[in-house]
């Protein structure tokens, strides 16, 4: 390398140097002495010291050119990248890089411009950056196939931490400035969803589906480590979402531990402070007959409350028509939240318990959502059995059904007695329309 070249050059100048320079200083010294200072028989023996010293300092600079060299190749260590490279090349099947990556080649490049100003890296003196490309393709590896760190890093011939700070930069960034694939939808958007629902299960002014899941982590640390027990062995933390009839997600809150309820879950959200306070879900009623309208609302399980915008099924519906009926279009309509968390545990990163802290499991929890819309957004099929979905809020705990009825009572009476009114309407007036 030129560099080291260079610095074998300066040493040997310098020690040429010393040496020119200690001769003209003892021929100097001679000159001026009378004979009794240094003579010839003196400078035979200073000699020899300064050809020693020479040596030394050759010694000296090949040893560390040596350790350089060993240094240098050892933090450079090449590594096979034929793997990426057949990717990258367009090798592989459109099935086969779906698998690794959730997306086509196509979408790979949309989200890669998307994200190039957030996650590109300078070119150093010392090492040349990991392409925008590169990066992304090994962050959404690790997401999609639950790769430990070692193998993504030998899949694209780089390191393992490489590997940990791409996914980690992704993540960051896809939380940090991609929140509005997560917006709750305008009113004019909102007018499109609640047909949308009306198709495809029957129920009239129904804006979204709602329900809580689950997501391993280890055991975290600190004195609040027990409250992310969820009773079924593991640890977790909680993502609750509002889904559209399509099963895009426009709302998440995530990081909630896992001993929670889904009723008190609800309640620390800020979903349920901005209903209340009118901020969502205003939007016009509607009139399906019996002197009540029907306000905008959500649907969710038996693990939520039954509210005036909250629709849970009915417990006793067995010798009612009307309410068998309710409960059966209220199952379509839940339908989509079912799909969408069936998308989400496609991402294999939460198979099994993540070994991170609460606030990166939450970044991976958000990151993926908000990748599970951009990939609707650009018409990535989901790729889901649909006689297959799981009722996940169901499988996870039964302590989302011991309903907090401390946290109940803070719901007033009028409103009790108003959702039971509600849910009557809505469930007769659907019978009676023969939706």
């Amino acid at each position: 390398m030129p560099d080291l070249d260079a610095r074998r050059s300066a040493i040997l100048v310098a020690c040429m140097a010393c040496k020119v320079a200690i001769l003209v200083i003892l021929e100097h010294l001679q000159n001026e002495e009378d004979g009794a200072g240094f003579s010839i028989s003196s400078q035979a023996h200073i000699l020899p010291l300064v050809h020693k010293l020479q040596c030394m300092i050759v010694a000296i600079a090949q040893h560390t050119d040596k350790r350089r060299k060993l240094t240098h190749e050892w933090w450079v260590k090449p590594r096979s990248a034929g793997w990426a490279n057949r990717v990258f090349a367009g090798m592989i099947d459109i099935s086969t890089y779906r698998s690794h990556f959730r997306t086509s080649p196509s979408t790979m490049e949309w989200l890669c411009q998307q994200l190039a100003p957030l996650v590109e890296r300078m070119d150093t003196h010392y090492r040349q950056c990991v392409p925008v490309k590169k990066r992304v393709a090994m962050a959404l590896f690790r997401l999609t196939t639950g790769a430990k760190y070692s193998e993504v890093a030998e899949k694209f011939g780089l390191g393992e931490s490489t590997a940990f700070i791409c996914t980690r930069q992704l993540c960051e960034a896809l939380c940090s400035q991609f929140k509005h694939y997560l917006a709750f939808p305008k009113p004019d958007s909102l007018a499109r969803i609640v047909t949308k629902f009306e198709q495809t299960s029957g129920l009239s002014n129904c804006c979204g589906a709602i329900d809580c899941m689950r997501f391993k982590i280890r055991r975290p640390t600190g004195p609040h480590a027990g409250e992310y027990y969820d009773g079924n062995m593991f640890h977790s933390v909680i993502a609750q979402v509002v889904v559209d009839a399509d099963s895009r997600i426009l709302n998440i809150a995530a990081g909630f531990s896992g001993g929670t309820g889904d009723s008190k879950v609800l309640r620390l959200s800020g979903l349920y402070d901005d209903v209340q306070s009118h901020k969502l879900l205003n939007g016009s009623s509607i009139h399906l007959g019996g002197g009540l309208d029907i306000p905008q609302y959500l649907v969710g399980d038996g693990g939520f409350p039954l509210l005036p915008w909250l629709m849970v099924p009915y417990e006793d519906a067995d010798f009612h028509p009307y309410k068998v009926l309710f409960n059966q279009k209220h199952s379509l309509a839940r339908r989509s939240v079912l799909r969408a968390f069936a998308s989400l545990k496609k991402w294999e990163i939460f198979d099994r318990a993540m070994s991170v802290d609460v606030k990166t499991a939450v970044s991976m929890i958000g990151a993926c959502s908000i990748l599970h819309n951009m990939l609707l957004y650009k018409g990535e099929p989901l790729d889901l059995d649909e006689d297959r979905l799981q009722d996940y809020s169901k499988h996870d705990s039964l302590i989302q059904y011991d309903k907090d009825y401390v946290e109940d009572e803070e719901i007033s009476s009028e409103d009790h007695v108003m959702a039971f009114h509600i849910r009557d309407a809505l469930a007769i007036g659907t019978e009676q329309h023969g939706s």
